[in-house]
């Protein structure tokens, strides 16, 4: 991916996140479940399933229907390959940033997310992390091309909802 247009992707997102109270996190999959084999698209699914259980919990069972504005703010990236017979490439995973619904805790968040995770079939259940945001080279790191053939592709954008059209979050004070 060309450097402006990454730089670009960097600075939407910083901007979108910046004062607000926010869990970072690295999800990995189990690669295999007995004779079935993990695919990008059972990976993207789990995670979509993590989001709309984390939905449902902030605001209710309604949260998750296509035109119900009360969405958590929520940004995920994939890297690695799902096959890896060789075992020289890295492991199909996912970084991302998830808001902190109004009302909780940033660590009682980060116990709440990493059950919901725990709870999915594809979820590894000892290789994940949830740990508060710290700052915007977090998400240069998320966007790293080495381990990505297109950053464009990586990125959903589908669960991407920015905060301009969303409810009143809660925000971290200013320092």
């Amino acid at each position: 991916m060309r450097r402006d247009i990454k730089a670009g992707y960097v600075d939407w997102m910083a901007k979108e996140i910046e004062g607000k109270k926010v869990v970072a996190f690295t999800l990995k999959f189990r690669q295999w479940l007995g004779e079935e084999h993990l695919t990008r698209k059972t990976a993207v699914a789990t995670v979509r399933r993590l989001y709309n259980h984390l939905c449902r919990e902030a605001y209710g069972p309604l949260a998750t229907r296509r035109k119900n504005p009360a969405k958590l703010q929520f940004m995920v990236a994939y890297e690695g390959e799902v096959s890896r017979e060789d075992h020289t490439k890295s492991r199909f995973h996912a970084h991302g940033v998830i808001e902190v619904p109004k009302g909780l805790t940033r660590s009682a968040y980060e116990d709440i997310c990493e059950v919901a995770w725990t709870s999915l079939k594809w979820a590894d259940p000892k290789a994940h992390d949830f740990k508060q945001y710290r700052d915007e080279g977090w998400l240069e790191y998320m966007l790293k091309n080495r381990t990505k053939a297109d950053v464009d592709a990586s990125i959903d954008l589908d669960l991407f909802n920015p905060y301009s059209y969303r409810h009143e979050v809660d925000t971290v004070p200013a320092a």
